[in-house]
Parts: structure tokens; C-alpha cells; sequence
């Protein structure tokens, strides 16, 4: 945990449960509710803040996705919040539409969203006055919270250390590498001391952030088969984590009967389902990214 001022609370996690901010008062307002694999330790983590989640007055979301929103159903029921996301995120809540969501796969569960954020409004949380700044690429209603004063940055997955998130065409559209891209263009423009993103430590470089996810977008335009490539593997780890280990006879057919992964290979690697799946396998497990142990896969890597 850090202490961005008195109030409010940056709390890291991993990488299946986003990280979440915490502004501690008698109504606490919370940014993203992490995995709902993961809502035991979340809920444990807001109360070590002082924080009550009876009396949780609103959650803040930076995008729809489920490692972001898997919490809120669970947090609503308990204080009657109220959640907030971007106009296009909660026209797909209030449709209950999985599949835009990805509730089929991801242990994400419907809840009321109240209110539709926009591009530029300013919200009011206790002393604090964040700008809204719509952010797509990663996700199509993406958005990053900034506070003017004391120049830090709340990024969700508009903007990590070291790397970009995956871009999803399938779902997000054929624009999103111009639509990160334009989202990298609109975030240099700030003022940033400090940068808390959805996964990952804070971090102060925020320049070079942007320096580094330029790189790798630059990557992407100049042969976009490795857009398919960083994708499978981000979600195919995303997916092992879910599900903590998997004998690893049951893992392929498993993948077999996700969207996803059924989609992405027929798009970028000719169909060719389980010689894909043995190279990145293979390779993660020579990396000591997934470990085989007792006829089992798991991953290595932290899920927070």
C-alpha cells in the first residue's frame, strides 16, 4: 500500500487482479474492484485502509474489463454504492452483453452501473478534483483519472512502466492501435509526477513510459502479427492464472471451447490451433513463465 496523500490509498496487486485506489472518509470512494477470483483478499485489502465496505458510496471504474470490475457486484450488494464507468462501458452493463464484457470466461457478474462518465467532466472526490480523460485502445471505454494539483496520473491500462497491454481487434475494433496511439498522444500532454496504473508498481518516468509504449505501438504498425502474437500470450498466462493450475492434458481442449483463443488463431496463425499453443507453451515453460509439475501447468506469475 502507499499513501498518496492522507485520504487516498494506492494498493498494488497483481496481475489477474488489477490494482485499486482507496479514498478513505465515511463514504469511501473506491478506483476498480480488481478480479472476482480475487474478492476475499480485495475486500481485505480496502478494510486494512480504514476504509469501511458497508459504507462505500461510489467505485470508479477505469474500463470494463473483468480483472476491473469483478468486485463491484459484490461491494454494491454491501453498500448500496453507486458505480461509475464510461457512457460506452455502461451501455454493454446496462445490455448485460458477456460478450463485449467477457463475463463468459473472466468471473465477471452483471451489476447497476449509475452513472456514464465522459471525456473531460470532473469528479469530486473529498478535496481532490480529477479530470476524466477517455483513453481507448486497450479497451473502448477506457479512461485514466488526473489530478491537476498534485500532478498524478490514475492510468488503468492506458499506460504501464514497461509495456502496452494487449489489443484485442476482435472486440475492441480495427481501429485500437490508432485509438492508443491518439490516447498516448492526449496523456503526453499532462503535467505528471506520478503515474499509479492498473497493474504493475507506481512509477515516477512517466515520459519514458510514454517513450517505451510508443516503441512497442511502432512494433505493431510496422507488422501487426505481433499484435496477435502479444495478445495470445498475454491472455493465454491471463487464462492459466484464472484458473490456478489445470492438468495440463485438460488445458488445449479447454482453450479450445474459449472465444478467444478459437479467434485469435483462426485470424493470425492459419488455424493452426495446437501447434500454436505447444510453441507459446513450450517457450513459457523453458522461461520459467508456467512451471509442469505432477502432470499439472501453472504460472509463475503474480496474480496479486
Amino acid at each position: 500500500m502507499e499513501n498518496i496523500t492522507d485520504n487516498l490509498i494506492f494498493i498494488e496487486r497483481g496481475y489477474l487482479n488489477a490494482n485499486h485506489l482507496v479514498y478513505k472518509a465515511e463514504n469511501p470512494i473506491l478506483i476498480d474492484s480488481g478480479h472476482g477470483l480475487g474478492i476475499e483478499r480485495t475486500l481485505q485489502l480496502v478494510e486494512q485502509t480504514g476504509a469501511d465496505i458497508s459504507k462505500v458510496e461510489r467505485i470508479l471504474c477505469t474500463h470494463s474489463h473483468a480483472d476491473h470490475i469483478g468486485a463491484n457486484k459484490v461491494i454494491q450488494e454491501k453498500s448500496n454504492c453507486d458505480i461509475a464507468l464510461h457512457k460506452y462501458g455502461k451501455y454493454f452493463i446496462d445490455q448485460k452483453d458477456g460478450f463485449f464484457l467477457g463475463w463468459s470466461y473472466d468471473n465477471a457478474s452483471a451489476f447497476d452501473c449509475n452513472q456514464a462518465l465522459e471525456d473531460g467532466q470532473v469528479l469530486q472526490v473529498g478535496e481532490l478534483s480529477f479530470q476524466v480523460l477517455h483513453t481507448p485502445g486497450h479497451a473502448f471505454d477506457g479512461v485514466c483519472f488526473y489530478e491537476p494539483d498534485l500532478k498524478i496520473l490514475i492510468s488503468g491500462d492506458a499506460l504501464w512502466e514497461s509495456d502496452i497491454p494487449s489489443v484485442y481487434f476482435f472486440k475492441q475494433g480495427g481501429a485500437a492501435l490508432f485509438e492508443t496511439e491518439a490516447s498516448l498522444d492526449k496523456l503526453a500532454k499532462l503535467d505528471v509526477k506520478k503515474v499509479y496504473p492498473g497493474h504493475g508498481k507506481s512509477f515516477e518516468d512517466f515520459e519514458g513510459a510514454i517513450a517505451r509504449s510508443r516503441a512497442k505501438l511502432d512494433t505493431y504498425f510496422k507488422d501487426n502479427t505481433k499484435v496477435g502474437h502479444d495478445f495470445f500470450k498475454k491472455v493465454l498466462i491471463y487464462t492459466l492464472m484464472s484458473l490456478d493450475e489445470i492438468e495440463e492434458e485438460k488445458f488445449f481442449p479447454y482453450l479450445m471451447k474459449t472465444d478467444w483463443f478459437m479467434n485469435i488463431v483462426e485470424l493470425n496463425f492459419h488455424s493452426e490451433y495446437k501447434k500454436k499453443y505447444t510453441e507459446v507453451v513450450n517457450k513459457f515453460i523453458e522461461r520459467g513463465i508456467i512451471i509442469r509439475k505432477d502432470g499439472k501447468l501453472m504460472a509463475t506469475v503474480n496474480k496479486g
